[in-house]
């Protein structure tokens, strides 16, 4: 992780780095990942499941 920044006092800029990033697509400004966390309580992370049109 190289930065965090507090956006809004609900919202952070979490800035990741390093080589397995390196062949990451960055296709513009909309470039996106998800991280998807655990709820509270939930020992393991449930992923989401995609729909009829590929958003989960």
């Amino acid at each position: 992780m190289a930065d965090i920044s507090q956006l809004t006092p609900r919202m952070r800029r979490i800035t990741f780095t390093g080589e397995q990033l390196a062949e990451y697509p960055n296709d513009g400004p909309a470039t996106h990942l998800k991280l998807v966390l655990p709820a509270p309580g939930q020992a393991e992370v449930v992923l989401p499941t995609p729909g009829d049109t590929g958003e989960d």
